[in-house]
């Protein structure tokens, strides 16, 4: 009953959870993929041991191979390499194509639905042996062994001039317990190249959220009802987006009578982008999407 009551209290999805009986299945593990949200959550949720938890959570470490990737029609694409990893030393990059595991072929491992378990165990010393196919169609084989990675949790701090202004961009991977240092740190150093730095609060959950989630004052609310309007009708980046602007706006960091462009996206990355004309979170409605450059057609 514990996942069951962890997903009731934190997952975002809480309400697209069936009502299945947790004693019905062999393990933690086998009712969480029964139970989960797949049309959005194929593998945001997971289920792991309390010290690869805290490992994680405190040092921004885990075992594995060093990689990331994401299901998509299909094929099984490399979203991240992490450094100083087995992927990295192989010569495994961002965008290649794993087409086999220990000898299976990825199209096999999606249709039987063991994708998820293909790597093996978060175990040292794990091997397997993947081919891929990189962006040049170069096809490389190789054998991984499992070892403690450390993810960095801003990778990439850059800017770039727009326009005459300086516009900042940075690569954030996780919310752990080195993210602060390390957010203030490229804070900082974009503040010095001249962009502006904006933080602030979800206007379209929050507090609302823990009302909803309440057992004893739970109930849908207005803002997540937009909120999830704009994840389901269109893509969850537009809501990140929308979001992002009225962040901005609130905060004076963009101007309310001129568009702008604005990119969202979910835990994989940036993969929406639209045009703005902004507006104050107090007036919500005068928010317009203008134009939609970029969204993903599955989701």
């Amino acid at each position: 009953m514990f996942v069951r009551d962890v997903l009731d209290e934190y997952y975002l999805w809480y309400r697209e959870l069936p009502r299945a009986n947790p004693a019905n299945y062999p393990s933690p593990q086998a009712y969480l993929e029964a139970v989960r949200y797949r049309p959005l959550d194929d593998t945001f949720s997971y289920i792991t041991s309390r010290a690869a938890n805290e490992a994680f959570y405190g040092d921004s470490q885990f075992v594995g191979f060093g990689f990331s990737t994401q299901v998509a029609d299909q094929e099984l694409r490399v979203l991240q390499v992490f450094p100083e990893s087995p992927a990295s030393e192989s010569g495994m990059a961002r965008g290649d194509r794993i087409l086999e595991v220990d000898g299976r072929s990825v199209g096999d491992l999606i249709d039987d639905g063991t994708i998820n378990s293909a790597f093996g165990a978060s175990t040292p010393g794990v091997t397997s042996t993947i081919l891929a196919r990189s962006r040049d169609g170069e096809e490389r084989r190789s054998t991984l062994t499992k070892r403690v990675v450390t993810i960095p949790t801003v990778s990439l701090t850059r800017t770039f001039q727009v326009d005459g202004r300086t516009v900042g961009y940075l690569l954030f991977r996780n919310f752990v317990e080195p993210s602060t240092a390390a957010l203030n740190e490229a804070f900082a150093a974009l503040r010095e190249a001249g962009a502006t730095v904006v933080t602030g609060t979800h206007v379209l959950s929050g507090l609302e959220r823990a009302f909803s989630a309440s057992a004893k004052v739970g109930g849908g609310s207005r803002s997540e009802a937009v909120a999830e309007a704009l994840r389901r009708v269109i893509a969850n980046g537009l809501k990140v987006a929308v979001e992002c602007v009225l962040i901005a706006a609130d905060q004076g960091a963009v101007p309310v009578d001129r568009e702008v462009v604005a990119c969202g996206g979910t835990g994989s990355g940036a993969d929406t982008v639209v045009v703005v004309r902004p507006a104050h979170t107090s007036r919500f409605f005068d928010c317009q999407v203008r134009e939609v450059v970029a969204m993903p057609r599955n989701r």
